[in-house]
């Protein structure tokens, strides 16, 4: 397993003095994940995906359980270098930098140098259909296009895992088609 989750629970106390009740985000959730396998969360609207997913990439801390990458209990160390996420909004990418600068960027913070990034950059570009916007400011790009950019940047640096929060809200019939495939 390249992934594995026990027993995960994720809880919000209420503010100080508060008579609100604790909110269980996430509740007891296992799974297990093997290399190359595609696994999804379904649930309805605040069913606690996206906190799974948060937790999972390091953003938020669990209440309680395990995340465990490749046998060994997830740290920073272990497992950032090996994972990449597109999550649910537009923040995903710098919108000062045009996408290819942008690839660049997150691809530098990983450790890969531009020259190796180069032609894998070209390829996502053109694959995801934003070459022709390769060098326009992110923020002058459409609700669409930045979601492919976001992709793009998570794909960079061929990731061992890669966690996608609703990838193609925002995306047209054929684009959506086109990342899914």
């Amino acid at each position: 397993m390249i992934l594995r989750v026990e027993n995960l629970s994720k809880t919000y106390q209420p503010f100080f003095l508060s008579k609100k009740a604790p909110l269980h985000a996430v509740k007891n959730v296992s799974f297990e994940i093997g290399k190359g396998e595609i696994y999804a969360l379904l649930g309805p609207n605040g069913a606690g995906k996206s906190t799974i997913i948060k937790m999972i990439a390091g953003l938020i801390n669990p209440t309680a359980g395990k995340i465990i990458f490749n046998d060994e209990p997830i740290t920073k160390n272990s497992v950032y270098k090996n994972l990449s996420a597109v999550l649910e909004g537009t923040r995903n990418v710098y919108w000062r930098l045009n996408p290819l600068e942008n690839l660049h960027y997150f691809a530098n913070l990983r450790g890969i140098s531009s020259s190796e990034v180069k032609e894998k950059a070209s390829e996502l570009l053109e694959t995801l259909d934003i070459e022709a916007k390769k060098k326009n400011q992110s923020q002058h790009l459409s609700r669409g296009m930045l979601q492919k950019l976001a992709l793009g940047v998570a794909l960079i640096t061929d990731p061992q895992i890669l966690l996608l929060d609703e990838p193609t809200l925002g995306l047209d019939v054929s684009s959506s088609r086109k990342i899914k495939e």
